[in-house]
């Protein structure tokens, strides 16, 4: 059974928040399952600023990678198998409340779940992570990069949401379809920079087999 891209979402941007929430449509099909981007920004760079939960209808979402880099910048992906269809609210929360950042969010069917992870951070000017990706996979990527002066997605993704926030930071995420070791690119003013992406498999049998985290 072949991925397919459900629907998008994006929270728009936010400072100084416990907690952000958004609506979000799920379709009817097999093999649902809903990725939740968060990127945000500790400004003082002290404060620790957690991604606490995210909750999607109510359920809780498990966290599927985050990466932390210099001068404060995060990138968090979360998951949920089988979220409830319709449209419902995506929560998420922070501790303590987070600074600058947005949040987006996709919905696929026909996914059979996570099947890697990978992250990078960095200051030059090209963003870039690679993972493994099965036939008939899916990438999603999450960034935040502390510029105000440009963020360009590279051609082959698709954008989810893309975000510039009162700092100003660009709160970015895309995906696209691949197979092998997919790379997802960016290119960004030299700026300190996070990005963390997941790979998805297609279902396999009518049931979920892949659930790294």
């Amino acid at each position: 059974m072949s991925i397919v891209v459900d629907a998008i979402s994006s929270s728009g941007k936010f400072d100084n928040v416990a907690s952000k929430t958004w609506a979000h449509t799920v379709g009817t099909g097999v093999g649902r399952i809903l990725l939740v981007l968060v990127s945000h920004r500790d400004y003082d760079n002290n404060e620790s600023i957690d991604v606490t939960s995210v909750t999607y209808a109510g359920t809780n979402l498990t966290k599927s990678i985050d990466v932390k880099g210099a001068n404060g910048s995060s990138s968090d992906i979360w998951y949920l198998k089988n979220p409830s269809t319709g449209a419902n609210n995506v929560v998420v929360n922070f501790s303590p409340n987070s600074d600058y950042g947005a949040c987006g969010a996709v919905s696929f069917l026909g996914s059979g779940g996570v099947f890697a992870t990978a992250s990078n951070n960095s200051n030059t000017t090209n963003i870039s992570v690679s993972l493994q990706t099965p036939t008939g996979g899916f990438v999603v990527d999450c960034v935040h990069g502390e510029s105000g002066s440009g963020l360009t997605m590279n051609g082959s993704q698709t954008q989810i949401f893309k975000t510039l926030d009162d700092q100003p930071d660009y709160n970015a995420g895309s995906y696209k379809s691949g197979i092998g070791d997919v790379s997802m690119d960016w290119t960004v003013a030299e700026e300190y920079w996070t990005i963390a992406a997941v790979s998805l498999a297609p279902l396999k049998g009518g049931s979920f087999i892949f659930n790294l985290i």
